[in-house]
């Protein structure tokens, strides 16, 4: 029975691991949600001063995370680093997955490097990096672990301490200075106040456009992932819930005598189911917790292997309760299915015969 719980609860948890890759995957190429997010082309004329484009910049912030992508970078090498300056008065729920540490808090003196980034410049989470003559702190890694992403050789940073460090390069007076951004959130109200923004800013010589994001790629594989895992699991829980049945109607064979005892001596039916249920319970969680033990193995000694073809089957407290629940509520419902027909007997009869 054991092995049967066990086997169902490695297929759900693995394929709840696939399932959490999947997704992940999917936000890594629409770099989050897509739909909540914004591109913007600003357009800067000359004549303007390094302290008005500050403070442009510092208002946008206002409606969310606003990412410069247009910047030149560090050269190192093992080649050229982009640096990524963020202004953000309000982060929204997703940001570049980190690896290690944290991220960008508002807080100057930081930055956060992707994985290759880190090997380039030979530092990790909580080390002091210099960038272009400055120091800071490496307040966490980005990317992930198991395959490449876009953020691998970037350099995200307060947009404060890039304006300290390439300032120069950032802004030059003698020609018109072009801008690719991104506002990852706070999306509807720009839209909304867009008009405003728009005049305002022409009164400095400034033009802005901004366009919807495109989806990069689609959530259907996502979505066959799901009903893959959903029809796997249940097939085997359903194999499993059979096979358990069948050894459970010997197994309350075996102990008729032993409950026709406990009847005798004043055990309710409802004792009784309720003992069985509760050992069937036990029974379940054991496998549940057996396949996520043996999950746990098979990803700390095959993660190269894993991790060179992109599969990624790290557990999560998501497996822990689907594996658990699921297996205990296969155990509830295959205990109830035979024990509420092995109590209805004259405890005597069974006694006298044995």
């Amino acid at each position: 029975m054991v092995i049967g719980f066990f086997v169902g609860s490695l297929f759900l948890s693995v394929g709840a691991s696939l399932v959490k890759e999947n997704y992940n995957y999917i936000l890594d190429c629409n770099s989050g949600d897509y739909s909540k997010q914004l591109n913007i082309d600003m357009k800067i004329n000359e004549g303007l001063n390094i302290e008005k484009i500050k403070s442009i910049f510092q208002k946008l912030g206002k409606y969310g995370e606003i990412q410069i992508l247009s910047l030149g970078g560090v050269e190192t090498d093992n080649g050229v680093l982009q640096i990524v300056p963020v202004e953000a008065k309000n982060q929204g729920d997703w940001h570049i997955p980190i690896i290690n540490g944290n991220y960008l808090d508002g807080q100057c003196g930081q930055v956060v490097l992707g994985k290759d980034a880190a090997d380039a410049l030979k530092s990790k989470k909580g080390k002091n990096v210099s960038i272009n003559g400055k120091k800071y702190n490496v307040r966490g890694i980005c990317g992930r672990e198991n395959r490449e992403t876009i953020w691998d050789n970037a350099i995200y940073m307060e947009f404060e301490d890039y304006i300290s460090s390439f300032g120069n390069d950032f802004y030059n007076p003698q020609k018109k200075n072009n801008y690719i951004m991104v506002l990852k959130n706070g999306k509807d109200e720009f839209i909304n106040e867009f008009g405003d923004i728009e005049q305002k800013l022409s009164n400095y010589g400034v033009e802005i456009v901004y366009e919807e994001m495109e989806r990069n790629i689609d959530g259907s594989s996502l979505d066959n992932s799901i009903a893959i895992t959903a029809i796997a699991s249940c097939l085997v829980f359903f194999i499993a819930i059979i096979n358990i049945i069948n050894l459970m109607n010997y197994w309350m064979m075996e102990r008729k005598k032993e409950i026709g005892i406990m009847k005798a001596m004043g055990a309710l039916n409802g004792f009784i189911i309720k003992w069985v249920v509760v050992e069937m319970t036990m029974i379940s969680s054991m496998g549940a917790i057996l396949a996520l033990f043996i999950q746990f193995v098979i990803n700390v000694l095959f993660k190269s292997m894993l991790v060179s073809y992109g599969v990624n089957i790290n557990l999560s407290f998501t497996n822990l309760l689907l594996a658990i629940l699921v297996s205990a509520l296969c155990g509830v419902i295959s205990a109830l299915l035979i024990v509420r027909k092995s109590v209805m007997f004259n405890p005597i009869e069974v006694i006298s015969c044995e």
